[in-house]
């Protein structure tokens, strides 16, 4: 098995550089890089990855920091375009609809402190799982979860 982590986090990337070795059952590496440069992201992951192979696409607690305005659904749309035939995307997200006034809160207490908390619905996060052409990407093989 392969894995590559990314992220921007200076503190997150020095404990990876401490915890994620590469062991005989497979190789795990980290590259630093950010949602919002997505061609990066794949230059660099094409580098360990076989993209000849299916891969998971794992964005969990990361796209609701990600506006709308900053490209959220065109970043994902570049890096689900790129993955092979039979591929995964497996999105987490916030969502308000238990609790609609903790999540207005919450939104208010991170733009108090200059950090996006996007808020999306149901229909805003499927189109997550489309690809730049619009078509889904589901079917066969695949699987769309949020």
């Amino acid at each position: 098995m392969q894995v590559v982590y990314a992220d921007i986090d200076p503190i997150v990337l020095a404990h990876a550089r401490a915890l994620l070795r590469a062991t005989p059952e497979g190789v795990t590496e980290y590259i630093e890089a950010d949602i919002r440069k997505p061609e990066l992201i794949i230059e660099q992951a094409r580098r360990i990855l076989d993209f000849g192979q299916p891969i998971a696409l794992m964005l969990i607690a990361l796209m609701h920091f990600v506006p709308d305005a900053e490209g959220a659904h065109d970043h994902v749309h570049t890096l689900v375009d790129a993955l092979p035939s039979g591929s995964h995307l497996v999105l987490s997200r916030l969502t308000d609809d238990l609790y609609p006034e903790r999540m207005r809160a919450a939104s208010r207490a991170y733009q108090a402190h200059g950090i996006a908390l996007v808020d999306r619905s149901r229909a805003e996060i499927e189109r997550f799982h489309r690809t730049s052409a619009g078509r889904p990407r589901g079917g066969p093989g695949q699987t769309v979860s949020s």
